[in-house]
């Protein structure tokens, strides 16, 4: 078979493949608050103005200090996506460490799983496994972050405003 003929039955194929990396790497720009952390099992909602999110940017991301702390307390890192793969796939590098995890999208929301070894399912009972629910950053969410970053540190969200529940 002819070099060109060859081309084009696989042209399309290929650009199918292409498509969908590019269309889950711009998806996933902009900042994304976390909603719930899965653990062990159970399920924890964070409340608005939670100072938690996550900004992607190109093949980077940062996960920004709350409005109270320094910008050096931020963490930045880069990503990787594997969107052909059942399921997707994201690996976030944090340093020289790597974590490898699973995601999907649904809607304007984003759950993403990771473990020590990636995970195969999304499911926070496997042991040392977790999940963590967000959802695109809207004007309420900062209007919020705001607010609670305004309050004097004894009223501000903390961590023993977080509680858990059963399920996930």
């Amino acid at each position: 078979m002819p070099l060109p003929t060859l081309l084009l039955f696989a042209f399309p194929f290929a650009a199918d493949r292409i498509c969908t990396v590019v269309h889950d790497y711009e998806r996933l720009q902009g900042a994304w608050v976390w909603t719930a952390l899965c653990e062990k099992g159970r399920i924890g909602y964070l409340p608005l103005g939670w100072p938690a999110k996550f900004v992607f940017t190109g093949s980077e991301y940062i996960f920004p200090a709350s409005l109270h702390e320094k910008e050096s307390d931020s963490d930045r890192g880069s990503y990787i996506l594997n969107p052909l793969s059942q399921p997707k796939q994201i690996d976030i590098r944090i340093g020289f460490s790597t974590m490898h995890g699973i995601y999907e999208f649904k809607g304007n929301n984003l759950r993403m799983c990771f473990g020590v070894e990636r995970p195969k399912t999304f499911s926070s009972k496997v042991e040392s496994q977790w999940i963590v629910h967000l959802r695109h950053q809207t004007v309420i969410d900062l209007v919020c972050e705001v607010i609670n970053a305004c309050l004097p540190p004894d009223l501000r969200w903390r961590d023993r405003d977080f509680t858990w529940y059963q399920g996930e």
